[in-house]
This record gives C-alpha cells, structure tokens and sequence, in this order.
C-alpha cells in the first residue's frame, strides 16, 4: 500500500519549487499531495503538473493593525471551506511543509490526523508560520543555520534549500552561455530583483548601466520583475545614453539560466536565489530587501557576506553611483571573483532534497 505524504508549500514560487523538489526525491510508491494556496503565483507554477494539487483559500499576515485583522477576518472565514477540503483528501502518513500562511493550519490537521509532520525553514531566519509547524514537527530541516529555540535544537538539521532538478541538470557553463548570445570573454553581469521586482534595484541598475556604458566588455542583463519596475520588458532609457550591451526583461522563469552563465549577479537575498547563486558558484552583489519578515533577507545575506561569497548594500544606501561602482571594482579582480565563486559553492546543497526524503522515512 502506498504512503501517502501531504506537501504543504504555497505563497512564492521558492517555496513550491522546493517542494516539488523534494516530491522528485520521493519513492516510486508514494502518493503525494501538493497543498497551495490560491494566489497567481501558486497557479502559475503549478499549472501543468501532473500531480494531485489541492489549493487552501486566505491570506497571509500584512504589515499594519490594519492588515493584518483583514487577513485574520477572511482566515476565519475560509477555516470551514478549508478544513472540509483537507477532510476529503486522502489521510497523511507524513506531511512536510515549506512555508506560506496555510502552513500552520494544514500541518496541525495532518498531524491530528496521525501523521508524522516535518518542516522545512528556506531563510536564515524563522518565519512566523514556521515557528508555528516547528512546535510539532518531528524534524526540523534547515537550509542555512538558524538562531533556534533550545528545545528544537536535536531535532534540527542543516541539509540546505532544495534546488530544482533542471538546474541540476545544468552542467555546460560555456555551451549555456553561447546559447543566450555570449562570448567566452564577455562580463556577464545578471541583476535580478525577484519575481515581482523591486523599484530601487531596478532604478540603481538603470543608472549603473549609463555610467558603465564604455565598459565594452561588460554585457548587463536586468530582470526587472513582474511589478514594482520601470515599465513593459523593453530598453528603458534612451538608446543612446545607454550601454548597447544592456537588455533589460520582465520575469523571466528560465532566469537561472542567465545565473549560470553570469561572472557577477546582483540581487535580492532571498532563499531561492541565493540557492541557485550557491549551486553555480557565482560570486554577487546582494541588497537585502528592507523590512523583510523577521528580517530574514538581511540574515540570509549574512551568511554569504561571511562566508566571502557577496558584497552587501544597504538597499537605503543603494544608487546607481554605488551600484557602478561595486560592479568596477569586482569587474578588475577576477581572483577576488574567483574566491567568490568558490565560497558561494561551498554553501550549496545539491543533495538537499534526496537527503530531506531519507530523513523522513527513517522511522
């Protein structure tokens, strides 16, 4: 009789990849569940997978008195609706969840239901519905190291933040480069302000891109994100006070492949990006967004920054002045670039998801 394993993951897209990996890592025998939320995101990643997707409705806790009674409100009302679709799904043997507002709410039913509940912390530092699934969880998986409460520490264990198995199939540096239009010595710098966007990378990263525009060498690739940009996916200043070597994108979802093949990216200093930053071994600019939950984005920065994979700027600090000039700089030291690279690699986890998978079957 198969096992059946409830994956709870919803929200960001980093969040579901995650969880998709590790179902990639389950048994041949094992019915999973992918539990989501409904937002688009949730949607758009989901769409075409040939896996049993069950969406929870609500919404997570905002900033603000304000918001966050709106959210509890419709989080009370859909309680019922959710809890009847959850009662109609197949009985958990395990449940494993990744983060997102239902989180807390579909792990408790599944472990009230008797089954064994894990947790997957992405960021280094816990989230508010993580902190939550952590009270009950049997095992506590972290991606980086985490500042934990003393009675979770000997059930937690650093395994890394799972990475999509495409990316896993990425092997050919040069051949990936050469298939998006670049030469062997082009500078690849890749500046990547998330899904969604943020306006002051984008808008530093559009300055930058005049002031470096007698860098011959320097080719700048800019995802700019589905919102909080500039515009439409097009050149977004004049032609002619521009670097012809700079291309700016909307979201891209095959982004990694440009992360590959880029000698620097910049970017945010969330969870998945620093995982795909981590398994290419690319050294980085990063700037964190401000008021991150539990400010987790400046933690996970930390850990690169101390390692001596990235340079941080302060996002209130951020300009295209700064932006150019941080870029000149590690532009002329490739050694510097090259140890990097190197210490990013060492804080990848390739084996996350198949090594997540064992610990959960060993009982």
């Amino acid at each position: 009789m198969s096992r059946v394993v409830w994956v709870v993951a919803g929200g960001t897209a980093g969040h579901i990849h995650a969880g998709l990996s590790v179902i990639e890592a389950f048994d041949d025998d094992v019915h999973p569940i992918l539990i989501t939320t409904d937002r688009e995101v949730d949607y758009a990643v989901t769409e075409g997978l040939n896996l049993e997707v069950v969406r929870v409705q609500g919404a997570g806790l905002g900033r603000g008195t304000r918001a966050i009674f709106a959210a509890m409100v419709k989080n009370l009302v859909t309680t019922s609706s959710n809890l009847a679709r959850l009662r109609s799904l197949a009985r958990p043997d395990l449940v494993i969840s990744f983060g997102g507002f239902h989180t807390p709410l579909v792990s408790l039913f599944a472990r009230a239901r008797g089954a064994r509940s894990y947790l997957l912390e992405q960021n280094a530092a816990l989230t508010r519905s993580n902190r939550l699934v952590g009270l009950w969880s049997s095992r506590i998986f972290l991606a980086w190291p985490v500042s934990l409460p003393k009675s979770w520490l000997k059930r937690a264990a650093v395994v890394g933040n799972p990475p999509r198995r495409d990316l896993l199939a990425l092997t050919d540096r040069q051949a990936v480069r050469a298939s998006l239009g670049f030469e062997a010595d082009d500078i690849l710098v890749v500046v990547t302000s998330g899904s969604l966007g943020a306006r002051s990378v984008n808008v530093a990263t559009v300055a930058a891109a005049e002031l470096m525009a007698f860098d011959e060498q320097v080719r700048i690739v800019h995802s700019m994100g589905s919102k909080n940009g500039l515009g439409e996916p097009r050149p977004q200043i004049e032609a002619s006070t521009v670097n012809k070597h700079y291309r700016s994108l909307g979201y891209d979802s095959q982004l990694y492949r440009y992360l590959m093949a880029a000698d620097l990216v910049v970017a945010r200093a969330g969870a998945s990006t620093l995982t795909e930053i981590a398994l290419f071994g690319v050294p980085s600019i990063l700037v964190p967004l401000p008021l991150s939950p539990n400010d987790h984005q400046n933690c996970n920065a930390d850990i690169f920054l101390r390692a001596g994979a990235s340079v941080v700027i302060d996002d209130g600090n951020l300009t295209g002045e700064v932006l150019a000039t941080a870029l000149r700089e590690l532009i002329a030291d490739e050694p510097r670039r090259l140890r990097m690279g190197l210490a990013a690699k060492r804080l990848a986890h390739p084996d996350a998801a198949r090594l997540i998978w064992e610990e959960m079957v060993q009982v």
